[in-house]
């Protein structure tokens, strides 16, 4: 199952004629859902308890159009038998499935996840500025640094997307911030302040600051860049 947040996989596990009311002896849930690792280990817990039913905590990672493609990627955690058990289920859809670990280890991969696509995006804001702000044509960056050390799928996805103006999701919207940053703020270092001075500039948009944008999509980092530069 993938769903929505923690409260929506404690609805349908425990909830009125949820999965903890079935027979679980020799079954197992596969969770693709964001959740914090936390809340993955109480619910798997709780329904080992119940009815004796496994879990696999397995967020994925590629979006809708990884989805469509069967192109995810799948980081898992639990019991290493579980997970080979149920590897050519999960691989009909995905192109990778990886344990790492025990149960929660999946969740706290995924967070490892955003951390990096949320500082790539911050940075592509920073850099597309620049382009743009030097008077170089910023929608020819995908382009010129394709298959170099730069390129990513982010920078060939959402340069064109910021440099255009178009702030809106590319598909769904992500909900790259709705677990993130309620527990990624405990591993945040506290010695770096936002808008740190890092080599010769100071950060168009503060790091520190993009998890305070909860209402935010991630395409309008660059459109919130304007306000940071006058």
């Amino acid at each position: 199952m993938c769903l929505t947040d923690a409260a929506a996989v404690d609805e349908v596990v425990f909830g009125p004629d949820g999965l903890a009311t079935a027979k679980g002896a020799g079954k197992l849930v596969v969770d693709f859902s964001s959740i914090h690792p936390d809340a993955a280990r109480s619910i798997a817990a709780r329904l080992k308890d119940a009815n004796g039913m496994g879990w696999i905590d397995a967020p994925v990672s590629g979006g809708t159009p990884g989805a469509e493609q069967g192109t995810l990627a799948v980081m898992a955690g639990g019991d290493a038998a579980d997970i080979e058990r149920v590897r050519p289920y999960v691989l009909a859809m995905a192109r990778r499935l990886t344990h790492m670990g025990p149960l929660g280890a999946g969740q706290t991969t995924k967070l490892c996840n955003q951390v990096i696509v949320g500082c790539a995006m911050a940075v592509l804001a920073e850099a597309t500025r620049l382009a743009v702000n030097a008077g170089i044509d910023a929608k020819r960056l995908p382009e010129a640094l394709a298959g170099g050390f730069a390129d990513s799928i982010p920078l060939q996805l959402f340069v064109p997307r910021m440099v255009q103006g178009i702030h809106s999701p590319p598909a769904r919207p992500h909900r790259h911030h709705a677990e993130g940053p309620r527990y990624g703020d405990r591993c945040r270092p506290r010695h770096l302040e936002p808008g740190t001075d890092v080599g010769a500039g100071r950060a168009i948009v503060p790091t520190g600051q993009i998890g305070a944008w909860r209402g935010c999509r991630r395409v309008e980092i660059y459109k919130l860049s304007t306000n940071q530069i006058g």
